[in-house]
């Protein structure tokens, strides 16, 4: 039984007629290199445009959100806004300021991330299309606005290698795509 998401993979060692409780596990952990980024649409400029230090700044949030995955946050650790809150916001509209964009069933929502944008920022909601790795890995960021007045932005195609970090064994209980059984 195999098992993948953004960043690991779980290959469950199934006994046929064996007990459904715990099974024998390979879990193989990854790091990508992401370091492509391009617009959705094939042949058509970024939306919106990115200069070299948004690039570089959005690039470096890409890094940093791998160690911030939201499959491996507990679902209580929701105490940090991805963007700072302006003084005098409502506690209504703070909460904006907490996730991003709701996804599609046929996507994994992989993490949230500050995107910087005109020296605004923007929320940043990174999909993954559930273990399409051909190429190495292809995701999709969307950028959507905390703020009221603002609604999505734009949407960028990332992708980059990925490398294995850690791959260890042991007994875990069987689980479905995302946690599901």
């Amino acid at each position: 039984w195999y098992n993948g998401q953004f960043g690991e993979d779980n290959l469950y060692l199934l006994r046929p007629f064996g007990p459904s409780g715990s099974t024998p596990a390979v879990t193989i952990r990854y790091r990508y290199t992401l370091n492509d980024i391009r617009s959705p649409e094939k042949d058509q400029p970024l939306t919106p445009a990115l200069n070299e230090r948004e690039k570089s700044d959005l690039l470096k949030s890409l890094e940093v959100m791998q160690s911030n995955l939201l499959k491996d946050k507990p679902q209580s650790d929701n105490d940090a806004p991805i963007c700072p809150i302006p003084p005098g916001t409502s506690s209504d509209d703070a909460e904006n300021y907490y996730s991003g964009v709701a996804s599609n069933y046929i996507y994994e929502t992989v993490a949230y991330i500050p995107v910087w944008l005109n020296d605004k920022c923007f929320i940043g909601t990174i999909f993954s299309h559930h273990g399409a790795y051909r190429h190495g890995v292809d995701a999709e960021i969307t950028i959507s606005s905390p703020r009221d007045d603002e609604d999505i932005v734009g949407d960028y195609a990332i992708s980059g290698l990925r490398r294995a970090i850690s791959v260890t064994s042991g007994w875990k209980i069987r689980e479905g795509d995302n946690g599901m059984m």
